[in-house]
């Protein structure tokens, strides 16, 4: 099946899109953003207008979503997901905050997945664009984050990550991140996770011929791998550990070396600076989480899961309505610290079984991905990405990744991605 000139050109102009859509989540703090004159909503919500605007034009040029959705490897679980998501909201204690919740986070997160899933059975040579897009986007991000760190502030954006900022203030509270880095995206975890989700991306690059293209993928995975150490983010400090031994059991070659060198770099760095010394025995996890136990707000977190859940068992209190339990209960946070537990609460137990369902799915779609057929080209990117996400589910022990629009909307992304087979596709060059 082959596109018109028009339908073609209009293809072009959609992936061309997506890529603002990576620049905006990795470089741009458009959350938080406040111009003079101009209405907060188009800017706070410019990946979600755009990704809606490109999704009515797939639609509307032909292409044969339906067909797609039938093939798709993942379509019962996500289909599962959404649906448990909605009648929890339906059930819940606030239907009405909870579906307009469910309807945002699904449009910036599995509607996103078909989004990329189209656009790659469209044309398959629009990964290698995605893929270049991610992993220099990330490291652009990176050299920000490392940047802010010897400055020693958030020199570009730091105006806007403020308490005076309402709409900076709404999402961290009253949490002050002394020297740590946030990054563009405002939030040291966030930023970490972030990084950590981006970084097969790199590693994939250093896997490719050509040693030009080896050492742009060395340099983006040490950058990137740096990055997310500099956010003092004992979760994606263990979500990289994990990566990396994950892949080293799985794949058991010599590419790790890449990833572990980059280690070496930042232990290098880190003896080098008394002020990261200092701030990293500040993070030390045996004096908040054994000597303050009963103080840690993530220990605590557990507590009041334990009283609401046995009210929401079975299908939850609806999306979005974690605070509106925890609070009372004594939590001075609207979130657990941790996707697994908010889950629990605002989906039940079905919606969680729902989930697992969706990572189970997805890595066995990864693992058999990485795996070719007699006579296919070996392929090192669902093993780098299978690798990358058992980082991502540690980090998300200690993080609500999935509620977090950057975090969600390149989780969704890179899925996609991993998922698309390489042999199919309407137009080949």
């Amino acid at each position: 099946m082959r596109a018109g000139p028009w339908a073609r050109r209009l293809g072009q102009v959609e992936i061309g899109g997506v890529i603002l859509i990576i620049l905006c989540i990795s470089l741009i703090p458009y959350r938080y953003l406040s111009v003079d004159g101009i209405p907060s909503f188009p800017i706070h919500f410019f990946p979600l207008c755009t990704i809606a605007i490109l999704l009515v034009s797939i639609v509307a040029r032909g292409m044969p979503v339906v067909q797609i959705l039938k093939t798709d490897p993942l379509i019962l679980p996500i289909v599962a997901v959404l649906t448990i998501a909605v009648l929890s909201a339906l059930g819940g204690i606030t239907a009405y905050w909870s579906l307009q919740k469910v309807a945002y986070y699904s449009l910036t997160g599995p509607l996103v997945y078909l989004l990329i899933r189209i656009k790659l059975f469209e044309r398959q040579d629009n990964r290698g664009i995605l893929l270049w897009a991610i992993s220099g986007t990330s490291a652009l991000a990176a050299l920000y984050g490392l940047s802010e760190f010897w400055v020693g502030g958030n020199w570009l954006f730091g105006k806007f990550f403020a308490l005076g900022n309402p709409s900076y203030a709404a999402m961290v509270g009253e949490a002050v991140f002394t020297d740590r880095v946030m990054g563009t995206v405002g939030h040291p975890v966030a930023f970490g996770a972030f990084l950590l989700l981006c970084l097969p991306t790199g590693v994939f690059l250093a896997c490719q011929s050509g040693n030009m293209r080896k050492l742009v993928g060395i340099a983006i995975s040490a950058v990137v791998v740096m990055g997310i150490f500099l956010t003092l983010s004992r979760g994606a400090w263990a979500g990289l550990l994990a990566a990396v031994l994950f892949y080293c059991v799985y794949q058991k070659r010599r590419l790790t070396v890449i990833i572990l060198g980059s280690l070496v770099v930042l232990l290098v760095v880190m003896v080098s600076s008394e002020r990261l010394l200092t701030s990293v025995k500040s993070r030390n996890p045996y004096s908040q989480y054994v000597e303050n136990f009963r103080e840690n707000s993530r220990v605590k977190a557990y507590s009041y899961v334990a009283q609401i859940l046995p009210q929401f068992v079975y299908w939850g209190s609806g999306t979005g309505t974690y605070h509106l339990l925890a609070k009372p209960r004594g939590s001075f946070l609207n979130t657990p610290d941790n996707m697994y537990l908010m889950r629990l609460v605002e989906t039940g137990v079905i919606g969680m079984i729902a989930w697992l369902f969706l990572f189970q799915k997805g890595a066995r779609v990864l693992v058999a991905s990485s795996r070719p057929a007699e006579g296919d080209p070996p392929d090192r990117f669902p093993a780098l990405l299978l690798a990358g996400l058992v980082g991502f589910l540690v980090d998300m022990c200690t993080f609500d990744a999935l509620y977090f629009p950057a975090t969600r909307i390149m989780f969704w992304m890179l899925l996609a991605i991993g998922c698309s087979s390489a042999r199919k596709g309407f137009e080949r060059d």
